[in-house]
């Protein structure tokens, strides 16, 4: 009984954890899909916070380490989550930046961003 109890509880840890890691790329590739599409007013762009990026040369192994390959920045908007629910609720009052992110989280939540964003729609008959 104690062991299955205790499988539960850390099953019940592990997935709270894995939300919260969702949470953080959902943030990440909001970001990256901002910056795409040149809403440029709704970011912070820092390099990086010692300026590694713009000295040294591209592609060394310094510019990788500091992850100057990567998107990095962060957005200014004051986005107030919803934490029960993946949608804004009944009686919220959002601000601008909410809404931005919930129109960009319910038109891309079903894709898997790891991969392209193609897919594949077959006709009807």
């Amino acid at each position: 009984m104690k062991k299955l109890l205790g499988i539960v509880v850390l099953g019940l840890l592990w997935s709270n954890i894995a939300f919260a890691s969702r949470y953080n790329d959902n943030i990440f590739f909001f970001n990256k899909w901002l910056y795409n599409n040149g809403h440029h007013q709704y970011l912070n762009l820092d390099e990086s916070p010692k300026g590694v990026c713009k000295t040294e040369p591209k592609y060394s192994p310094v510019w990788y380490q500091n992850k100057c390959d990567k998107f990095q920045g962060s957005n200014n908007l004051n986005i107030r989550l919803n934490k029960k629910k993946n949608n804004l609720a009944y009686h919220a009052n959002p601000n601008r930046g909410t809404l931005i992110y919930y129109l960009w989280n319910y038109a891309y939540r079903d894709r898997d961003f790891r991969f392209d964003f193609k897919h594949e729609i077959k006709p009807s008959k």
